[in-house]
């Protein structure tokens, strides 16, 4: 590849903090420091930053590409503020497609609305035309169906279901018919993975870690995904696929099966591991994730679903172990969290520390976690893989975790207790659950709704960019390189330019100053996040190759 030489902006770098000039070369950042001194091979392109910020681009450590891509083509009810206004956009979609055709949708959350009641069957079918309706809540863990949907899916429909009343599928029921609707043919699957990546280029990403599970789509859907971004310029891909295994030959051969999918060439191995969206239990917005004591809001309902058992997570960490693999589950609840915890001891006493530790196993979302269980995660090399968004969309007092939880909303995503522990952490956006705007999620750990689980603006960046990067298993390409996550020579130049307003040192106490322009206090600084305008993407490159551009670098 030509050289790029970089120009006046700050660059954010541990090897240069006041840098404001990078050079990069064949891929890799060659050299970062002062415009004044900076190197120009013969036939480097030059780029003006004009103040523009360059820092390491994000890592969406937990996301759903082709689910973002396909709430380009599904109904996207997440603006949606009533249970009418559901039914017209139901009803707007379902006229014009054939009457045996289903009616997808996605991201309703009736906690947003004034009046939480959901429509009705009868009010469903009515909009819909009859037609089979499957439309997920805004958690994917719960849905609103019609009879026809039963049919498409081949399932009984209940027998105690009554017309008059939400017809609302969760559990393993919703997890069967999902896996039936979610399926997509290959045209739509490779549509939607190439307007997922284009979205996460968009928005500074280099690389996303796809939680697929086959519940989600099936192990074609995977490889179309991975295909995409071998096409073009994108993102860099990386798979946990999230089924439960028991034996390291039925880990290994489910992951054979995934990289001889792709259209030959020399691609490095790419599915991380079996983990992800495994589902110990469900959501706090469904009801289902499992907890110690029952909700708040809805004692009846009692405390929610343990899909597995501490036994089935034993197993199956025993098996990622010794596959060499990556093993994980997605843990939301307390007693979820008990679960997973109890399992991973159980196979820590049989494999080993030292091998289960050097899988680099993970929890996905680990949000109802009390002292204990920390202790026990930091003990066991578990990391974190967490959504802050999750935080600053439902968890202040009188929002989605405070009506379901009551006072146990000050009890979630710990992120300041995990870091001071060194439980590893690693952010994400679970899109399409909560868009891709990773300054949006830096900010959330920032501003967290109990203080005293805040992190700085360099704590959250790190973990939203170098913490991902590290929370990879890379032992099948050979481990990670260097300087992933970082701009430093002979480091990726993977990397995202943005305008910004202004400059900051961002801490979450206000007591302490957390402003400083100059630039002999050596600490890098990151763009504000409190300005009216947030920080734009104009340009991300992956491995020196520009997987979007604005047209507004010169």
């Amino acid at each position: 590849m030509p050289s790029t030489l970089y120009l006046n902006g700050p660059i954010y770098s541990s090897a240069s903090p006041a840098a404001d000039a990078m050079l990069v070369t064949d891929g890799l950042v060659e050299w970062v420091g002062d415009s004044r001194s900076a190197p120009r091979p013969a036939g480097a392109s030059i780029v003006d930053l004009d103040g523009r910020f360059v820092g390491p681009g994000f890592v969406d450590s937990h996301t759903h590409v082709i689910g973002l891509g396909r709430t380009r083509v599904e109904v996207d009810l997440r603006h949606v503020r009533s249970a009418g206004e559901l039914l017209d956009a139901l009803a707007a979609r379902a006229a014009g497609l054939p009457e045996t055709e289903l009616v997808r949708a996605c991201g309703w959350d009736e906690t947003l609305w004034a009046d939480p009641a959901l429509p009705t069957l009868a009010q469903l079918e009515r909009a819909a035309g009859g037609r089979a309706v499957y439309a997920a809540r805004v958690d994917s863990h719960s849905a609103l169906v019609t009879r026809a949907a039963y049919a498409y899916a081949q399932m009984q429909v209940p027998l105690d279901a009554e017309p008059d009343e939400p017809w609302l599928i969760d559990g393993q029921a919703r997890t069967d018919m999902a896996a039936v609707v979610n399926a997509l043919s290959s045209r739509e699957a490779a549509e939607a993975a190439r307007l997922g990546l284009d979205e996460f280029a968009r928005t500074g990403h280099v690389a996303v870690v796809e939680n697929a599970a086959p519940h989600l789509g099936g192990v074609s859907d995977v490889v179309t995904l991975k295909q995409a971004s071998l096409d073009a310029a994108s993102p860099e891909v990386f798979v946990l696929w999230g089924e439960l295994v028991d034996t390291a030959e039925a880990a290994l051969a489910r992951v054979a099966e995934m990289e001889g999918g792709l259209d030959g060439g020399d691609v490095d191995p790419w599915v991380l591991g079996l983990a992800g969206d495994l589902n110990v239990d469900g959501s706090i917005g469904s009801r289902t994730a499992a907890l110690r004591q029952p909700y708040d809001d809805d004692p009846a309902s009692g405390t929610g679903i343990a899909y597995l058992s501490p036994e089935q997570v034993r197993d199956h960490f025993v098996a990622t172990t010794n596959a060499r693999l990556q093993g994980g589950f997605h843990v939301i609840g307390d007693r979820g969290m008990d679960i997973a915890l109890d399992g991973a001891q159980a196979a820590v006493e049989i494999v080993g520390a030292r091998a289960f530790a050097a899988r680099g196993h993970r929890l996905e979302h680990a949000e109802m976690t009390d002292d204990d269980a920390l202790a026990r995660m930091r003990d066991l090399a578990l990391t974190s893989s967490s959504q802050p968004g999750f935080d600053a969309a439902w968890g202040r007092e009188g929002e989605l975790y405070g009506v379901r939880l009551g006072h146990r909303r000050l009890g979630m995503n710990r992120f300041a207790t995990m870091a001071r522990l060194g439980v590893p952490l690693a952010f994400g956006s679970d899109a399409p659950v909560l868009l891709p705007d990773p300054w949006w999620q830096v900010a959330a750990a920032m501003n967290h709704s109990n203080p005293a689980e805040s992190l700085t603006a360099r704590g959250a960046f790190t973990a939203h960019t170098r913490g991902a990067w590290r929370a990879l298993n890379r032992h099948r390409s050979g481990g990670p390189r260097h300087g992933e996550g970082q701009l430093i020579p002979g480091a990726p130049a993977s990397f995202a330019v943005w305008e910004i307003e202004e400059l900051a040192i961002q801490i979450p106490d206000p007591t302490i100053s957390a402003w400083s322009t100059d630039p002999r206090a050596r600490v890098p600084m990151l763009p504000a996040l409190d300005t009216e305008v947030p920080p734009r993407a104009v340009r991300t490159v992956v491995n020196g190759d520009v997987a979007f551009d604005s047209g507004d670098l010169a």
